[in-house]
């Protein structure tokens, strides 16, 4: 592999891709990004086995290849570069990263691309397209609620419920619930446990995409088996949906009774 690529545009993606690896687990490979080059672009993928993150990124391809670099390693030694298209080069297991122009160079040891372990892909021409700027606000309006305690699944995960007009989100910790309501108009409905873990990269890659569309970014939304797929402009994220019954919150919030509507401020 041997490419060139502006050090802004790998250093953001790179800075993206670090939030799907593992850098603590008993795998190293998962502490990795993969970087396959071909075509015109530059391919980059991150998972720890329960979410994925891939997206690919304009580049000066002059020999195809991949190999998976650690992503921390690669990340700071990319953000160390000076701001001018650099090269890197692999030659065996050894990445070279050179900047155009100066002397600057750093070598990263890594693993053939091979060894990285498959990612699902999203199929094509499937799911419901939905403003980013909607979604956002649902999960912002019950991520607080959603509970903190890995070995209580059920509770530390969103529900997702997609009627044909109508979306909800809901979160609790078993003590306090919250339920987000909004107008989302979907072809079929559809609801989705996700994990909390997978829920911050979620709402974080929202927000990139809100800051790169502006109010206009879409998502397009899949449901494939156990595992949920959220499409942008320039990056696909993956995870593993939770096989779990999340508490019937409907029947906690009471139907009648006294309420008052107050202003907010």
């Amino acid at each position: 592999m041997d490419i060139a690529i502006d050090q802004a545009t790998i250093t953001k993606a790179l800075a993206r891709a670090v939030g799907a690896t593992d850098p603590k687990g008993t795998m190293p490979i998962l502490s990795h990004v993969l970087l396959k080059a071909e075509g015109g672009g530059l391919t980059i993928t991150a998972t720890d086995l329960f979410k994925a993150l891939t997206m690919r990124v304009p580049c000066a391809v002059k020999t195809p290849g991949s190999m998976a670099i650690p992503a921390k390693d690669l990340l700071e030694r990319v953000k160390a570069m000076p701001r001018a298209p650099i090269t890197l080069a692999q030659k065996d297991s050894t990445l070279t990263l050179k900047a155009a122009g100066s002397a600057r160079k750093f070598t990263v040891r890594g693993l053939p691309g091979e060894d990285f372990p498959p990612v699902a892909k999203l199929p094509d021409d499937t799911g419901e397209i939905i403003p980013v700027i909607r979604l956002k606000a649902l999960m912002d309006g019950s991520a607080h609620a959603v509970s903190t305690d890995q070995t209580r699944a059920h509770l530390n995960s969103m529900l997702f419920e997609f009627d044909s007009d109508i979306a909800r989100t809901a979160g609790t910790d078993g003590h306090r619930l919250a339920l987000s309501t909004g107008a989302i108009k979907t072809r079929e409905p559809f609801k989705m446990l996700i994990p909390e873990s997978a829920l911050k990269e979620v709402r974080k890659l929202c927000d990139e995409a809100l800051a790169e569309g502006s109010g206009d970014a879409t998502v397009n939304l899949c449901i494939e088996h156990n595992l949920a797929f959220w499409r942008f402009a320039s990056f696909t994220f993956s995870c593993k949906t939770v096989e779990a019954q999340f508490p019937p919150y409907s029947q906690v919030i009471p139907k009648e009774g006294n309420k008052a509507t107050v202003n907010r401020s």
